[in-house]
């Protein structure tokens, strides 16, 4: 029997692939425990995590940002050419780059018409100048926006009432690039109150010759603005009057100044009187008073002055007219007084308040009619 066909087993790890040499088999790894991270990596591995969040933006964001600021774009432009005011872009010389229809329509002329023209170009020539000085402020830097009504000149040679906000635009750089001008047309609201403004002069107009023939020139009705023109150099003043007291301590103080100081004015009492009377006049109806005591040529004056509604000139005939210059709802029965006492009064009243000047010639006494 051959002895090597007997020998039936062999270990294939000696097995020749070569001459001279055997193939030899890996070793199998050892299995090792696993070492959990250290709290120090876990922090460093957290830190990573959180700053790749931070860090990532979408494949599209670029795109995302375009479209949000086309649509921005868009929406700016939907409204400049649909608003219902007027909207101009103002270069830093005062001239218009562009408007929206609303404002070629309000001052009567085409969009193409105004681009190149500065507005003080068809401003009435009175507000101009004080345009001009806003818009020089703003972009020197004096203010951000500013408002101002003003009149405009019309296509047609009308005049259009505008309320205009400019406010300054500037770049990344801070450095202004442009203006943008908003015009409200608000010419309904000042032709109401010019209406009343002319109803209310007419009147005075009307009952000022008539009050002054029915009190025997007594009694002038006088503006607001017109009243300082007739008053004299202060003396004294009593300041604010709140109480009935404080009414008193004015009346009694007013009585010791003349004597102190107009020892030769022997209409003293009747001044003292009728000031008395318009004290509490105005702080019945006005909720306070000022007394003041002044001096010019040969009269003394003692105005009183009050915060109140004012008189209505369409109310003057029942304050006035009726029998004893008074009415219930008027000026009350001290309004005849004063009429009765003193030489003049003059009345300037308005809805922010009234001015009563009681005026008496210095020098002797004499008799009341």
């Amino acid at each position: 029997m051959d002895k090597s066909k007997s020998h039936s087993s062999h270990d294939p790890r000696t097995e020749s692939t070569d001459a001279g040499s055997a193939e030899v088999c890996p070793p199998t790894p050892a299995v090792t425990a696993a070492v959990p991270p250290s709290l120090a990596e876990q922090r460093r591995t957290r830190s990573k995590q959180a700053d790749a969040e931070a860090s990532w933006e979408p494949a599209d964001a670029t795109w995302t940002d375009a479209a949000v600021e086309e649509e921005g774009e868009e929406l700016f432009r939907s409204i400049f050419e649909h608003s219902a005011v007027g909207i101009a872009l103002i270069d830093l010389e005062g001239r218009i780059s562009t408007c929206n229809p609303m404002l070629a329509e309000m001052l009567g002329r085409t969009v193409d018409e105004l681009p190149g023209l500065a507005f003080t170009d068809f401003s009435y020539p009175e507000d101009a100048t004080l345009d001009l000085q806003h818009f020089e402020a703003l972009v020197g830097g004096g203010s951000h926006h500013y408002t101002i009504e003003k009149r405009y000149i019309r296509g047609d040679g009308s005049i259009l009432w505008g309320k205009m906000t400019a406010s300054l635009i500037s770049g990344d750089d801070e450095l202004p690039r442009f203006v943008i001008g908003i015009i409200e047309d608000v010419s309904e609201r000042h032709n109401a109150e010019e209406a009343v403004r002319q109803r209310d002069l007419g009147i005075r107009d009307a009952y000022t010759q008539v009050v002054a023939a029915v009190t025997g020139g007594k009694l002038v009705l006088v503006g607001m603005d017109e009243i300082e023109t007739n008053l004299g150099d202060e003396v004294w003043n009593a300041g604010e009057i709140r109480s009935a007291k404080s009414v008193a301590r004015a009346r009694h103080r007013l009585g010791d100044i003349l004597a102190e100081r107009f020892g030769d004015f022997h209409s003293a009492d009747e001044l003292v009187l009728a000031a008395g009377e318009a004290m509490t006049n105005a702080w019945n109806h006005g909720g306070g008073a000022r007394l003041r005591l002044l001096k010019k040529d040969g009269l003394l004056q003692a105005e009183v002055e009050d915060d109140g509604p004012g008189i209505d000139f369409a109310n003057l005939p029942r304050a006035t007219l009726v029998p004893g210059y008074s009415s219930t709802t008027s000026l009350g029965m001290g309004f005849t007084i004063m009429l009765a006492v003193c030489d003049r009064v003059l009345l300037a009243t308005a809805s922010s308040g009234t001015r009563l000047v009681l005026e008496a010639q210095r020098g002797e006494k004499r008799d009341r009619q």
